[in-house]
């Protein structure tokens, strides 16, 4: 989520801006765990998640004589988890709903919402700046990433996976020792095909803050440079997507065995199916991470605000909490989140380039868990999150507070035996 205008859709019809504030215009209601998701008589695609393939059969015709039927367009991710998504008229979704509700069969109803980052207005620089361009990097001297590389740089059998509009897989600045791309592509998610183009340069950018390739003599360097990476798109090429599209991009990097899923997105609203997938990737062995979001007060954002999820707050180079980043008493950590240096896509007219948002801080949370991984491969998701907040350095009152949680990361100490 950078602070360069952020949107996030709750329906085609109504929009909400995440930034340094936001409007709110779309009606809600509560859902299982204190959530809340959008119910609108504009829905016209639902997700129904089933206890068995022969449930779904069996209500076809009840769904059908609502007007509904089996969507052309399934998530294969989703479908392994049970959900089916449907189609029908605008205005009938309640009507469906209703009629759902109570079966035994039926393990969730969700709709697919609307959320996204979009465009991004980085502030490139130009020109393809060589490694010390990391002395534009500020937070790699705040935080002492050098020290901490002596330690560890990362592992190529933890993985990162950013799921977010996609990414520049052969930009120079992701190359590893033998020349080839460290980035695993995975799937596009909007469509179900393998266009991973990088159509707003966030995903990229979010990327290379995780783990640009370290000592080429190109660009950056990234938190953890020598970590696997993975990018799921998720979002469109004006940075919307749906949290059907999200959950499949989450579902599909925990099946692939990342450690570590990096989300700089987010809605004021939750969907059950996003829930149901954050749950599964942290039942199998996957941290968690997501930005706190950019409206610089208290309202909750999903999916930082899930149980379990390491919710990520931005600083800023006086080593303070920005004014755009959310707080709450879900956050976990803060980190560098203000003028980050990144990659961007090369095949644009700059490849490297400042961003500024809780977008940037999460990737960079996303780094370090990798590389507590890779120091203690043996450690659970809650004892690397256990780590990193409580080697954090407090910023503000000691102990934890609701503006910058248990404090901003110390790579340094999180390493320390």
């Amino acid at each position: 989520m950078g602070q360069f205008r952020v949107r996030f859709h709750a329906l085609p019809a109504a929009a909400l801006v995440v930034a340094s504030c936001g409007t709110l215009e779309v009606p809600s209601r509560p859902v299982a765990g204190g959530t809340q998701q959008v119910a609108s008589a504009g829905e016209t695609r639902l997700l129904v998640r089933w206890q068995a393939e022969s449930a779904a059969l069996g209500m076809a015709g009840l769904i059908g004589a609502k007007g509904w039927q089996r969507a052309a367009r399934q998530s294969q991710d989703l479908l392994v988890e049970g959900w089916v998504a449907y189609e029908g008229p605008a205005g009938t979704a309640s009507d469906l709903r209703r009629a759902l509700s109570g079966r035994k069969a039926v393990l969730a109803v969700s709709g697919v919402g609307r959320v996204g980052t979009g465009p991004e207005r980085p502030e490139p620089v130009p020109g393809i700046a060589a490694d010390p361009g990391v002395r534009q990097q500020y937070h790699h001297a705040l935080l002492r990433t050098a020290s901490a590389h002596a330690i560890t740089r990362g592992r190529p059998d933890i993985v990162v996976a950013v799921v977010d509009t996609g990414a520049d897989i052969l930009h120079p600045d992701f190359a590893g020792r033998g020349g080839a791309s460290r980035v695993v592509a995975g799937r596009n998610h909007l469509d179900g095909g393998s266009d991973l183009t990088d159509g707003t340069g966030h995903g990229t950018h979010c990327l290379g803050v995780v783990g640009a390739t370290a000592g080429n003599n190109i660009g950056v360097e990234g938190m953890a440079p020598e970590t696997g990476l993975r990018a799921e798109r998720v979002l469109d090429a004006r940075g919307q997507g749906t949290w059907e599209s999200v959950a499949s991009g989450i579902l599909a990097a925990s099946r692939a065995g990342a450690r570590v899923i990096s989300l700089s997105l987010g809605d004021t609203y939750s969907a059950p199916v996003l829930e149901q997938a954050v749950t599964a990737a942290q039942s199998r062995g996957a941290l968690v991470v997501a930005a706190m979001g950019n409206f610089g007060d208290a309202r909750r954002v999903y999916p930082a605000s899930l149980p379990g999820v390491l919710a990520v707050g931005a600083t800023n180079q006086q080593d303070q909490r920005t004014g755009f980043s959310c707080q709450g008493p879900w956050i976990g950590i803060v980190a560098p989140g203000m003028q980050i240096y990144s990659t961007l896509p090369h095949t644009g007219r700059y490849a490297y380039g400042y961003m500024s948002g809780t977008s940037m801080a999460a990737p960079m949370v996303s780094g370090l868990a990798a590389l507590v991984m890779a120091r203690h491969p043996a450690w659970t998701v809650e004892q690397v999150a256990r780590r990193i907040r409580e080697s954090a350095r407090d910023l503000a009152e000691p102990g934890f507070d609701v503006q910058t949680g248990s404090g901003r990361i110390d790579p340094v100490a999180a390493l320390a035996d």
